[in-house]
């Protein structure tokens, strides 16, 4: 118990530092929407799936808003799907346009977490700063035309067919040979197998970015399959600690069981996507990003995630593959645990190798091609940063590391990385926000 209320009392004053003010004329608040987004999700444990539909909607209302202040911007508005009928500001009006951001992205995000609090107590202290400098027949029109915007943004979002899916019957697992089943050491069910039904944000159609498994599933220790998982096993087996550190670094397990004997230890961190925000931040806070620079950054980046995951999800149980720790225990070696927790769902393709490449490669193209920078997203965590010539250089560290921790083959991650990349080159080509 003591233990539990250590770990507590640390999580609560890791999320106080993410409060800071919110000034006018600046992408603090954003910054700050990002941070408590973020760990509200950490605290509930949610899944990377879950997280990328929980940044996404938020931040798209925020930029919504937040373009009528620079003309030069261009709404998301019939460019993403289904988005149309957004309410208009009234040109006889005036508003303070970051206080109608913060209004729509309160209201949004409440709607997504479970820690209303968190968004409460944020709002009050972003619009604490904001409103005694703010007229209040302007500080009205913005509040009310943020709603305005959070009711249309909530409106679209309920019609992805995300509710619908916790309707849908339980996953049937098959005990064909080479299909996925529960794992090692919790053999969990399976996690989200509808998530490739919802409607993506940009892409047309998730059948456009298939993917299937590129070998034939066997036993036969002279085969290309056998080989795959063989070197997974000899990796795990001879792993450096640089690697070990690579595979822990990028592990991004948000909600994570160890065990000490019989006792169960929870342990939460971030989840990939939050790991690509994060990065998002790095970047924005550095470049000095302006308020609808750093919108348009958060909600391109978390658009590739959440389309990369449904993509990515439909594929994998689609696939439905085994994973390397169940192929190894049953022909290789029978004691064999891979270094991390394999998650509970299908192999191919890997989930954070997709994503990651759907991430970097809009910051590609919205920072460019050989940006250098440290990613400390992970120092709460324990993790010092780690600095990368590119985006895609740490999209494709990302892709080795789930070889490294023994959670993926080769043929996974590459499949992934591929997927990620069709789909973040269709935004970045097909979604012009200037």
């Amino acid at each position: 118990m003591m233990k539990k209320l250590i770990a507590f009392l640390v999580l609560t004053m890791f999320i106080s530092k993410g409060f800071s003010q919110a000034s006018e004329n600046s992408a603090n608040f954003l910054h700050e929407w990002n941070y408590t987004l973020t760990e509200a999700m950490v605290m509930d444990g949610f899944s990377p799936k879950l997280a990328s539909r929980t940044y996404t909607y938020p931040f798209i209302a925020a930029y919504e808003v937040l373009i009528n202040g620079d003309k030069k911007y261009k709404s998301f508005q019939n460019q993403f799907n289904a988005l149309k009928d957004l309410p208009k500001p009234d040109s006889s009006l005036k508003y303070n346009w970051d206080i109608a951001a913060i209004q729509a992205i309160t209201i949004v995000g409440k709607k997504l977490v479970y820690r209303e609090d968190m968004c409460d107590s944020l709002l009050k202290q972003q619009l604490g700063v904001l409103k005694p400098k703010t007229d209040a027949v302007v500080y009205a029109n913005s509040i009310e035309y943020g709603k305005q915007m959070a009711l249309a943004i909530l409106k679209w979002a309920k019609a992805d067919s995300y509710a619908q899916t916790k309707a849908l019957p339980a996953y049937i697992y098959t005990k064909a040979p080479g299909a996925w089943k529960p794992t090692p050491p919790e053999f969990r069910p399976a996690c989200e197998p509808n998530w490739g039904t919802l409607r993506p944000f940009v892409i047309k159609s998730v059948d456009d970015y298939r993917n299937p498994v590129p070998v034939k599933y066997s036993t036969d220790s002279s085969s290309e399959f056998y080989k795959l998982a063989k070197q997974v096993y000899d990796i795990d087996k001879n792993r450096t600690p640089e690697q070990t550190l690579i595979a822990k670094f990028w592990d991004d397990n948000p909600d994570l069981i160890s065990f000490t004997g019989h006792n169960m230890v929870p342990r939460r961190q971030m989840s990939p996507g939050a790991h690509w925000m994060g990065i998002a931040k790095i970047i924005c806070l550095n470049e000095k990003a302006s308020v609808l620079q750093t919108a348009e950054t958060y909600s391109l980046v978390s658009v590739a995630l959440a389309d990369g995951f449904i993509s990515c999800f439909k594929e994998k149980y689609t696939s439905n593959f085994i994973r390397p720790v169940t192929f190894i225990q049953e022909n290789i070696d029978p004691d064999w645990i891979s270094m991390l927790v394999t998650p509970p769902f299908p192999e191919h393709p890997s989930g954070h190798s997709c994503i990651s490449a759907a991430a970097a490669t809009v910051l590609t193209k919205l920072y460019g091609a050989n940006y250098k920078f440290p990613d400390s997203s992970e120092k709460d965590f324990g993790y010092e940063a780690r600095t990368f010539n590119s985006f895609m250089e740490a999209a494709n560290e990302v892709s080795i590391s789930r070889v490294y921790g023994g959670i993926h083959f080769m043929t996974g991650v590459d499949g992934g990385a591929a997927q990620g990349k069709a789909i973040g080159k269709y935004i970045v080509e097909n979604i012009h926000t200037r």
